[in-house]
């Protein structure tokens, strides 16, 4: 397998490399000179020659091509192999314009959902279907209602809390936290009776 070609593309800051086999090589045909057909009467049909030479091109069969994102160099270097030296410095050309992703700002949409995604967490881990089949059993007598009303009881302490934060938030006295996990390290962990 050849190195047939590695093109970089700035606008996506990427990479694309193509490895090709040669099954035929290049052949070159010399020059010839035809003689004049001649008839049985010594007459020329058609007049001699000197056919040019010609080179056949090798016949190439792609193997591989790649498209490597800028977060991919690691694969391209292991892809280039013995051809990794010739293009180390377009590899670190492209590491060098990587843009670090930045996450949105938490907002409080975020927040909301993880928190129900918690309480359906909780809930299933006790083998209820999700966190309003565990609440809904505090208002029914049975084996599950002191489950139920501890769940229900912690769900509506955690909102008020989240809801109260948010509301600080929104009115300036307290930071967004950076995170949904810094948020929901703010919830008293549930404790089942």
């Amino acid at each position: 397998m050849n190195l047939k070609s590695v093109i970089h593309y700035p606008d996506t800051n990427s990479v694309e490399a193509t490895w090709v086999e040669v099954i035929a090589p290049e052949q070159i045909i010399p020059a010839r000179d035809i003689p004049p057909l001649i008839d049985d009467e010594d007459n020329v049909i058609v007049e001699g020659f000197t056919e040019p030479a010609r080179v056949i091109p090798a016949v190439e069969v792609q193997v591989k091509c790649h498209s490597y994102a800028d977060v991919q160099m690691g694969m391209l270097e292991a892809d280039l192999g013995a051809d990794l030296p010739a293009y180390v410095n377009l590899i670190a050309l492209v590491c060098s314009k990587i843009v670090p992703y930045v996450p949105p700002p938490l907002t409080a949409d975020d927040i909301v959902t993880a928190m129900d995604n918690l309480f359906n967490a909780v809930a299933q881990a006790k083998s209820y279907d999700n966190r309003i089949t565990c609440a809904l059993r505090a208002g029914y007598p049975g084996p599950f209602q002191a489950e139920g009303m501890a769940f229900a009881q912690w769900m509506d302490a955690c909102n008020a809390l989240v809801y109260q934060m948010l509301a600080q938030v929104q009115a300036g006295t307290m930071v967004m936290p950076s995170s949904v996990e810094d948020a929901l390290s703010l919830l008293e962990p549930m404790v089942w009776p």
